[in-house]
Parts: C-alpha cells; sequence; structure tokens
C-alpha cells in the first residue's frame, strides 16, 4: 500500500496533466523511493548505573530451630517480605514536656502488635456498637413518625365528628382508601415518606453529633498540646473560651485559632500582672528600707546606751556613794595613822 507522500505527488501528475488538456499525453509519474531506515545510535561511553544492592535484613538463619525461629516477626514492605527479630525497640512518642519538646520512649515491637491488634478491635467494636445504634435510633424514627401519624389520624376523625358535612367527608376518604388502589398508594406512599425523612434526620443527627464529638476531641488535644508553651494560662479558661466561640460561630475547628486565644490570655495576664508587680517592687523596696532604718536606729540606741554606762561612775554597794578623790598627791603617813588610812579606803570601797 503506497504511502501518503506517494500519493499526493500522484495527484499532483494527474491535476497537472489535466491543466494541459492533452488526454493523448501519458501523465508523468514521479517515482518515489522509500525513506532509508533511521541509522542506530551510535553506542555512547556512559556505562549503565551498577545495580542497587538491596539492603540486608535480619532473618533466621539457615537450619534454624524453631525456636529460633520463634524469635523473629515476619513483615513486609510493599511486596518484599523481611523480618525482624522480637524485642527490637521502636520509638513511641508520649506527650510533650514542659518545655514543649516531645516525650519518645522505646517500647518493644511485640507490644507495639498487641497494642495495635488491641486497637484494631477496639475500633471495630466501637464501629459496630455506632453501626447499631444508628440503626435503633433509625427505627425508632420511623416508629415515632408512624404514631404522629396515627395520632393525627385520629385527631382528624374525632374533629369530624363534630360536623356532619365533615364527617361525611372523612367517610367518603375512608372508603375511598379501602376501594381506589391508587388512592390507598397515595397515602401510604405519603406515610412512607414520613418515616423515610424521619429516619434521614435521625441518621443526619447521629452523624453531626459524631463530628461535633470528634472536633471535641481533636480540639481537646489541641488545647492541651499548646498548654505547655504558656504555662501561665489554664487550660480550663482556654476550653472555655474556644467552645464559645464555636458555638457562636466565630471560630473554626483550626489549631492556630487555639494558639491565638493562648497568645491573648498570655498577653492579658502580662499586662494585668506588670501593675502588680511593679506595686510589689515599691512595696518591698520600703520594707527594705524600713528594716534597714530600724536596724541603724537600734545600733544608734546601743551604742548611745554604752557610752553613757561609760561616764556613769560607778556605785557602792553599801548604798552610800564614794567621796570623789580630790586631784593630787597622795598625803603621807606614818605607821600610827596605818590603821586609819585602811579604814577609810575600806570604806571608799
Amino acid at each position: 500500500m503506497p504511502d501518503a507522500e506517494t500519493v499526493q505527488s500522484a495527484a499532483a501528475v494527474v491535476k497537472s496533466w489535466i491543466a494541459d488538456g492533452t488526454p493523448t499525453a501519458e501523465p508523468v509519474t514521479v517515482e518515489t523511493t522509500p525513506a532509508p531506515d533511521p541509522a542506530p545510535a551510535a553506542p555512547t561511553d556512559t556505562p549503565a548505573p551498577a545495580p542497587v544492592a538491596p539492603e540486608p535484613v535480619a532473618v533466621p538463619p539457615v537450619g534454624a530451630t524453631p525456636a529460633q525461629i520463634a524469635e523473629f516477626i515476619a513483615g513486609r514492605h510493599g511486596d518484599t517480605e523481611f523480618q525482624v527479630p522480637k524485642g527490637l525497640l521502636l520509638p513511641l512518642k508520649r506527650g510533650s514536656d514542659a518545655q514543649g519538646k516531645p516525650i519518645v520512649e522505646f517500647a518493644p515491637v511485640e507490644e507495639l502488635m498487641k497494642g495495635g491488634m488491641r486497637e484494631r478491635d477496639y475500633q471495630l467494636k466501637r464501629a459496630s456498637e455506632a453501626a447499631q445504634r444508628r440503626d435503633v435510633e433509625a427505627q425508632a424514627a420511623r416508629l415515632q413518625a408512624r404514631e404522629t401519624w396515627l395520632k393525627e389520624q385520629e385527631d382528624q376523625m374525632v374533629a369530624a365528628q363534630k360536623d356532619p358535612q365533615a364527617w361525611e367527608a372523612y367517610q367518603q376518604m375512608q372508603e375511598m382508601y379501602r376501594t381506589n388502589p391508587t388512592f390507598r398508594a397515595k397515602m401510604d406512599d405519603a406515610l412512607a415518606s414520613r418515616e423515610n425523612a424521619a429516619e434521614v434526620q435521625a441518621y443526619r443527627a447521629r452523624d453531626e453529633a459524631q463530628v461535633r464529638s470528634d472536633a471535641l476531641g481533636m480540639a481537646v488535644s489541641w488545647i492541651q498540646d499548646t498548654a505547655a508553651e504558656f504555662p501561665g494560662v489554664d487550660p480550663e479558661r482556654i476550653r472555655t473560651l474556644y467552645a464559645d466561640a464555636l458555638s457562636t460561630g466565630r471560630a473554626t475547628l483550626d489549631p492556630a485559632q487555639v494558639r491565638a486565644l493562648y497568645q491573648q490570655e498570655a498577653s492579658y495576664i502580662a499586662r494585668a500582672m506588670t501593675p502588680l508587680q511593679q506595686q510589689f517592687a515599691d512595696l518591698k523596696g520600703q520594707l527594705d528600707a524600713l528594716t534597714a532604718r530600724q536596724a541603724a536606729e537600734t545600733h544608734n540606741a546601743t551604742t548611745q546606751h554604752a557610752l553613757a554606762r561609760d561616764k556613769t561612775p560607778p556605785v557602792s554597794r553599801s548604798g552610800a556613794a564614794p567621796a570623789p578623790v580630790p586631784p593630787g598627791p597622795v598625803p603621807r603617813f606614818g605607821p600610827s595613822q596605818l590603821v586609819d588610812v585602811n579604814r577609810s579606803w575600806a570604806k571608799q570601797r
């Protein structure tokens, strides 16, 4: 089969032949040669990348006993199966410290596997219980809708009995329900529609309650995680403020808004504490000055008392004040006056 280029060339020749007006002339054909095959690419000197050797994994030794094989746990990464030894410690985050740094504990892989299985069982159990509760609530909503409809029918019958014309119309409607399949289907469809609407409303209320519960859990976790960064702020007050903002539509589920509330409260506490801190500093300065003045007064009183005591002459124990000794040289006395002089000295003492 000729290619597209050959067909175009033949069409051009036929067109020129018709334009010449020589029907007896033979058209000049142009033989087209097929395009040559593309030349093979020249080999390059770039070496092919060496295959990456797989990382070695821990596996039981060849000929291992069942006890040795039991010391390993089978795992999978993608399509690759591998085994890890039992007792391998893996990091596990346990909240944050006062400085906001994560607290990491290392737990054995067996404990994490058991915890994961327990968590999965717990989640499956919770999901099953939630589904059962939703079905029960939906069925209760349908029954409540049917009871409401029956109560409306009863009230309509009681009201119709008070008016002959209304009672006749009511009986005609009941007769149509018994004898007219189309009318009966419409009435039954109306009741089924009300029951379905009640069931959908019950499902919607359950979903909204679940969404609120999940949102509450996320908000509580955000408040607890951010509390370490603001030690002076009460987390309970943040919870109250955030709940009020969510209920009034002034906030959305966003951890940045929780942090903004913490910053707002911390700034408020700082502004409120600054005057108190200044007053406390002033009172402390006044107390220190008063203490120093009292110490100085006590020291001065002690010094004055010591000086006054040194200036006061000694008091005789006999009750009479000693006579002052006149200044000047002591007069001489002879042996016959020694007794009188000693007696006089004894009295002075």
